[in-house]
């Protein structure tokens, strides 16, 4: 597990990513937030195929999937020796991405939104 932690001018948390599954192939992930574009959790595609030839380099790549409850204690048991304020900073925003409701990053469908409708 790695966890990278932005700091501010004052010290304080202002940006994460917490990285998990390491070492598992092609399982691991990353939880991302930043305050100008919030929450993302994405695989990571290692750019090993296998095939003999070179490695590439390792992508983020979409993920849907979030077990808050799983990542959460992950975080827990592997953050003792964290100062409190980081371990607080990482479990809120836990917290605050299991209370975002699916895709609350897209803005929101406007007059001159198209809409196609299919019937049977």
């Amino acid at each position: 597990m790695d966890l990278i932690i932005w700091i501010d001018d004052t010290q304080e948390p202002r940006q994460l990513q917490l990285c998990y599954d390491k070492g598992r192939r092609r399982a691991e992930r990353a939880f991302t937030w930043k305050p100008t574009s919030g929450f993302s959790h994405t695989a990571v595609d290692d750019g090993d195929y296998g095939n003999g030839r070179y490695k590439a380099t390792p992508l983020m790549v979409s993920e849907g999937g979030f077990n808050n409850e799983r990542v959460e204690k992950l975080f827990r048991d592997h953050s003792t020796n964290l100062p409190a304020e980081i371990i607080d900073f990482v479990l809120r925003k836990i917290n605050e991405f299991r209370a975002t409701p699916l895709h609350a990053h897209l803005p929101p469908l406007g007059a001159n939104s198209s809409v196609m409708h299919y019937s049977a």
